[in-house]
């Protein structure tokens, strides 16, 4: 997307779509695009791991009990969904307990505004490059992603 975008199109796409910075970056995909309405608060007790079983309370501390016999929940923004292989869940945040972080404003501007319309992809992935930025969109893509972006 090349052409200019005013103020009240960016904030809808910024409404949208959270630009997700990727913690196993190593040269490509730097950043990862994804549906914000997919992203629940919820307890850490119902997120999955990493080879999809649900994450257990008493390894990760997602329920925590007081002096007095009061139970807490970690909550975190997260979203579980399949993919292709096993159950697996995105946390935005605490990189602690394996989120990763949401994308500077400067950055995740940067990327919405030259953000391509879902493309029809006729092979297995689409690259498409703009000014600034390389969007690959997969048919293949087990994340909970739109599309990665370098």
């Amino acid at each position: 997307m090349t052409t200019t975008m005013t103020k009240k199109q960016l904030e809808e796409l910024q409404e949208e779509y959270v630009v997700l910075e990727n913690p196993n970056y190593h040269g490509d995909e730097k950043y990862f695009v994804a549906r914000r309405k997919n992203f629940k608060m919820m307890n850490l007790c119902d997120t999955y791991g990493d080879y999809g079983q649900p994450v257990d309370s008493y390894d990760c501390g997602c329920d925590i009990e007081d002096e007095d016999g009061e139970t807490f929940h970690t909550e975190v923004l997260a979203y579980n969904y399949w993919n292709g292989r096993n159950w697996a869940t995105t946390i935005i945040g605490d990189i602690a307990i394996g989120g990763i972080e949401e994308a500077g404003e400067k950055e995740s501007i940067s990327i919405l505004s030259e953000l391509p319309e879902y493309p029809y992809i006729d092979d297995i992935s689409k690259t498409i490059e703009t000014e600034n930025h390389t969007f690959f969109y997969s048919r293949m893509n087990d994340f909970s992603w739109i599309c990665s972006v370098d």
